[in-house]
């Protein structure tokens, strides 16, 4: 993940979670943690670059395209 602290966002890409180990809540977990981390680090915006396979991820964890 990258921060740029002068205009308060931030993004995170090359996210990917091993094949036998989806779907047990890591990634859920995982992006949790990166939305603590923003907000501690008074990030106001989160952007997302994802693999295409992950886009309806993102999507049920409510971010939009």
């Amino acid at each position: 993940m990258d921060i740029n602290r002068l205009d308060r966002s931030a993004f995170m890409r090359l996210v990917a979670i091993v094949e036998e180990e989806q779907r047990k809540g890591f990634g859920r977990r995982m992006v949790g943690l990166v939305e603590a981390f923003c907000r501690l680090n008074d990030c106001q915006i989160l952007y997302v670059v994802p693999n295409e396979d992950a886009i309806v991820f993102y999507q049920k964890c409510g971010y939009v395209p």
